[in-house]
């Protein structure tokens, strides 16, 4: 409340939470499923707005966009795959045109939001340094430049998946479990990718990101550039015939999915997905064990 308030010298960008873990704040992911549930499940839109605005400014200033963008494609698709319902194309159009001003809004002011400087707010879309929002969106030439990165240093050797998969039992073990309470952060793949970037030393790790093609190509060589996405649709393939889109649970448990593996298409961090997966699944694992409880309990 501090924060928002504008009247706290910390934010919530990057800090662990009162748990002393990251994992408490990292369920804010379950109030993207909560939101996309209430609208799945014919909540009043009015409701709907006022969750969306209320969990919007907590995402904002807790620097994370990629909820607000998750909870827009959640919204998407249930309201856009719903037969029963004709949106008019006005409504498609302003609706469209409202989602991409915000886009650009919160990545803007973004910093503004997470210091809680919310007088300085820039509103105007001409002031808007578009620029920005490029530098941003262009996680496929971090691919390519480690690609070029491999291949100017054949020294340097593919981790075989173990960022990929074994840093998803690290991520998930307990600190006091390793050495001195310390997990080995950062993985291999990612430190490759920090300095294939080449900047100087002194300067803070950027965040840069790959696709999930670029993590193939770090994990595997290009072996796994094509084998492991081959591989990935036989995985999609399975989610799915697992969970038909014809019964309610199917759906909504193919809408979970589908945001979850968005985070891994766009920042090729598995262990990641994995993360996300687990706390955006929540609601739909509690909504499906009350379903499963209350048919047992119905039964004669």
């Amino acid at each position: 409340m501090d924060i928002l308030l504008g009247s706290a010298n910390e934010s919530l960008f990057g800090q662990e939470s009162i748990t002393n873990s990251y994992y408490f704040r990292n369920c804010a992911d379950c109030i993207i499923t909560t939101i996309v549930l209430f609208a799945y499940l014919k909540g009043n839109k009015y409701k709907v707005t006022a969750m969306i605005l209320m969990a919007f400014i907590l995402f904002a200033i807790m620097g994370f966009r990629y909820r607000i963008i998750l909870t827009i494609l959640g919204l998407i698709l249930v309201y856009g795959l719903d037969t029963k319902s004709i949106i008019p194309f006005s409504r498609i159009l302003l609706t469209s045109i409202i989602l991409i001003y915000f886009i650009f809004f919160i990545t803007y002011n973004r910093w503004n939001f997470i210091q809680g400087r919310f007088s300085d707010l820039s509103y105007n879309p001409v002031e808007f340094e578009y620029g920005v929002f490029f530098e941003q969106t262009r996680a496929s030439l971090a691919d390519f430049n480690l690609i070029r990165y491999y291949e100017a240093n054949p020294e340097i050797h593919h981790d075989y998946g173990l960022t990929m998969f074994g840093y998803v039992l690290i991520k998930a073990l307990p600190k006091f479990v390793f050495p001195n309470g310390v997990k080995p952060y950062p993985p291999p793949a990612l430190t490759i990718l920090d300095n294939s970037l080449e900047l100087p030393k002194q300067w803070a790790r950027t965040g840069e990101a790959t696709l999930h093609y670029g993590a193939f190509y770090g994990a595997f060589g290009g072996l796994g550039f094509v084998i492991m996405p081959f591989l990935m649709g036989f995985w999609l393939r399975f989610v799915v015939s697992r969970n038909p889109a014809f019964t309610p649970l199917g759906f909504l448990k193919q809408v979970v999915f589908s945001l979850a593996i968005f985070q891994f298409v766009t920042r090729g961090y598995f262990p990641q997905f994995v993360d996300h997966f687990v706390y955006i699944s929540l609601p739909v694992w509690l909504l499906s064990g009350l379903l499963k409880r209350s048919t047992v309990l119905s039964t004669p």
